[in-house]
């Protein structure tokens, strides 16, 4: 069979429903949802944190001589219990950070270009690696399944709770609650006193789902939710915190310790409580605010996060995905949520170039429906949305203009 050839970037884009066609993201505040952020009418960003429910798993679940621990080992899902959230959030700088978001890019605009949390980013900061099945989601199992049959799968019965106007009692679980039923539930199946296994045997290809991919969609939507004017952070305001220390060194805390001096761990590790130096001095959200309008792009670490990488792929060749992906157009794998990385929005934080982008996905657009396709899923390389042009007049063009003072009064 032969290859169908094409004249240009353009014929192949347009072969796969992709259209390039000039969009003006800083006009089209109907069509483009960014502009109803620090542009509308109401500015001001509403913030709740809340800690992360994962905290309340036993940490000896994890434990390498305990056989769920075994099973979720090779995923590294495992550093998402032990990360320190017992450290104060900081709100000023998630908000200020949140008001520099644009939501048709997924990205933070600053005078000198664009930059995000890449997959390389987070798979540094929190040591999970891209996996590449992705995560299925059954929305009726919490009712749906019987008593007997959930016997039949795992040994017991789940709680159960008949919710006010319902006569149908739903399935209602903590992850605390299923965390400590695990082991029992694992030690029976290794028995072999279970007669349906399906489920349990999929624990072997744990490590091959994307739960990375899952949680920087996430993370995406949080920041967008929060961009819009309200959002409720959970765990992920600890890695967007993490993200703004190692690429604007004068925003953290004081370290103690530089080095987290555990070996290969988590960068966002090295931001434990323990380690921040005890008499801690945020700055407000006017001086935030102004230190993002004026910060030159020398005060911007871009490019550590990226060689950092390489020691995590030494260690395990199955972070060379986070590092493929951080390259890529593509749609991030969540059950639910349809989140774009545009490797092309960020190329210098990528490859350290000054290139100018085609517009992003029509589909982004607000009101707009996202039908997923094998092209998003799979993705396509960044180089083939970038074309010429002079970088300096793309960003006065298409950059967020500086904040100022305009919401000092907010």
């Amino acid at each position: 069979m032969t290859s169908p050839s094409y004249g240009s970037d353009e014929d192949f884009l347009g072969s796969l429903g992709i259209s390039l066609d000039e969009a003006d993201l800083m006009a089209d505040a109907d069509t483009h949802a960014s502009m109803t952020g620090i542009f509308a009418q109401d500015s001001r960003i509403k913030l709740d944190v809340a800690e992360s429910s994962v905290a309340g798993i036993p940490l000896d679940i994890f434990d390498q001589n305990n056989p769920v621990g075994t099973i979720i080992r090779p995923s590294y899902l495992g550093y998402l219990r032990h990360f320190d959230m017992g450290r104060s959030n900081y709100k000023e700088l998630l908000c200020a950070l949140a008001e520099r978001w644009w939501d048709t890019t997924n990205t933070f605009h600053f005078s000198w270009g664009k930059l995000t949390m890449t997959p390389a980013d987070f798979s540094v900061i929190s040591g999970i690696p891209f996996g590449i099945r992705p995560i299925e989601l059954y929305d009726d199992w919490r009712v749906d399944i019987s008593s007997d049959r959930m016997v039949e799968l795992i040994g017991i019965d789940l709680p159960r709770l008949v919710e006010p106007g319902s006569a149908t009692p739903a399935l209602s679980i903590s992850r605390r609650w299923l965390s400590l039923q695990a082991p029992g539930i694992y030690a029976r199946y290794g028995r072999g006193e279970l007669t349906a296994t399906q489920s349990l045997e999929i624990l072997a290809h744990l490590e091959e789902y994307d739960w990375a991919g899952a949680i920087l969609s996430r993370m995406y939507d949080d920041m967008c939710a929060l961009r819009r004017g309200h959002g409720k952070l959970s765990g992920t305001y600890y890695f967007w915190e993490t993200w703004a220390f190692e690429y604007f060194p004068c925003t953290p805390p004081e370290l103690l310790q530089t080095d987290a001096g555990s070996g290969l761990v988590p960068s966002a590790w090295r931001w434990y409580k323990p380690n921040l130096h005890p008499f801690r001095c945020k700055k407000s959200l006017k001086e935030l605010r102004a230190f993002f309008d004026t910060c030159p792009l020398e005060q911007a670490e871009v490019g550590p996060m990226t060689a950092r990488l390489q020691s995590w792929i030494q260690a395990n060749p199955g972070f060379q995905r986070s590092d493929a992906l951080s390259q890529w157009r593509v749609v991030l794998s969540h059950p639910t949520l349809r989140r774009y990385y545009l490797g092309e929005r960020v190329d210098f934080q990528i490859r350290g170039c000054c290139s100018v982008p085609y517009s992003p996905p029509e589909d982004m657009q607000a009101g707009k429906q996202m039908v997923l396709t094998a092209t998003h899923t799979e993705g396509i390389p960044h180089v083939e949305f970038i074309m010429g042009g002079d970088y300096d007049e793309f960003c006065v063009i298409s950059l967020m203009l500086p904040i100022g003072s305009r919401l000092d009064s907010i």
